[in-house]
């Protein structure tokens, strides 16, 4: 009952925003659960290349470009670029 409406509910997020991580898990998860795994790992592959806050305008590979700029432009620091794992900080770069 619940998990069906739950599913219906991502779906209809997911057309509106199909790369929107969250949504995007939790339909791999709820696939994973049915014992579609096939489709699982569809929405996690799409996960990788999705956008991961609605406040977040900056792709993945956005953020990479920027870093690797960094890089090259001051090849004597350390630049790293990792995934802040939260709303308000898609993406965290720090230079040493």
């Amino acid at each position: 009952g619940e998990t069906d409406k739950a599913y219906d509910y991502f779906k209809r997020a997911f057309e509106q925003n199909p790369s929107q991580v969250p949504t995007l898990y939790f339909i791999a998860k709820m696939n994973h659960e049915k014992g579609d795994d096939e489709k699982a790992r569809g929405f996690i592959k799409k996960c990788l290349e999705g956008n991961f806050s609605a406040l977040c305008s900056i792709s993945r590979e956005q953020a990479q470009a920027l870093a690797d700029e960094f890089a090259e432009k001051y090849p004597d620091c350390d630049v790293e670029m990792q995934h802040g794992g939260q709303p308000t900080y898609c993406y965290i770069l720090s230079v040493e």
